[in-house]
């Protein structure tokens, strides 16, 4: 497959993104695709105030029982650069597994607090046939709150399953969750499709596993998926203008 993308944002989305499906510039995507994986943080809503709030309170965990608190900030931006997660930052230094680690940090963050409504998602989630699961790092009650914020009141009618942090023993990137899914609804892996954000911890196991993989990517920088957005809208309305 050819990966594909686009790099189109305007607010009449719905009748340009079907003036440039017709002229060529947005893809006939696969009618195959069956069921979709989607990320939440950072696919389903972006706002740079969440990702700030949420990385000051693993800082937080991180140096608040050091005593040279500025040595401990240093280290931890230290091990960020070298492409440490946050959560396995603070997992390493608390000796406890990272799922732990989110379930302390991320409930006492109210997400929803930072996030805009977004009347393209839940009217695309509302309309939708096709079937649609959510695969976050979040916990439930993060989730919940993010989705009702979104608009999203009934999630247990319109997503199959709601997988968080407290369903699987490691965080994403985690081939063993997207295993699951795949078995429990007896899918062939190429007629799924994953939406994320990140192409590492979202989209390289969904690849590896031979599903359509497509990148909301925000930085553009080149990736290998097979599909690549900008932003959510134009994905929304690719996949309503390819009746998916």
């Amino acid at each position: 497959m050819v990966p594909f993308t686009c790099l189109f944002t305007n607010n009449k989305m719905a009748q340009i993104a079907m003036d440039l499906i017709r002229n060529g510039k947005i893809p006939t995507l696969p009618k195959k695709i069956k069921l979709l994986i989607w990320d939440l943080d950072e696919t389903l809503y972006y706002s740079d105030q969440t990702i700030h709030q949420v990385k000051n309170e693993y800082i937080h965990a991180y140096v608040q029982s050091s005593y040279d608190k500025t040595r401990a900030l240093n280290k931890f931006i230290a091990l960020e650069k070298a492409g440490n997660k946050w959560f396995d930052i603070v997992a390493s230094m608390s000796k406890q597994i990272p799922r732990t680690i989110i379930q302390s940090i991320e409930d006492t963050i109210d997400k929803s607090k930072y996030i805009h409504p977004n009347p393209y998602v839940a009217r695309y989630f509302k309309t939708s046939t096709n079937n649609h699961v959510i695969l976050t790092n979040s916990t439930r009650t993060s989730a919940i709150r993010i989705l009702h914020k979104l608009g999203i009141h009934k999630s247990h009618i319109l997503f199959k399953s709601i997988y968080t942090i407290e369903d699987f023993h490691y965080p994403k990137p985690n081939i063993d969750i997207l295993q699951h899914i795949i078995y429990k609804y007896q899918f062939q892996s190429n007629h799924i499709m994953c939406i994320g954000d990140s192409y590492n911890d979202d989209l390289l196991p969904a690849k590896q596993l031979g599903m359509i993989t497509c990148h909301i990517n925000h930085t553009m920088e080149l990736q290998p998926a097979d599909y690549t957005f900008s932003d959510l809208n134009t994905l929304l309305n690719t996949l309503i203008t390819n009746h998916i």
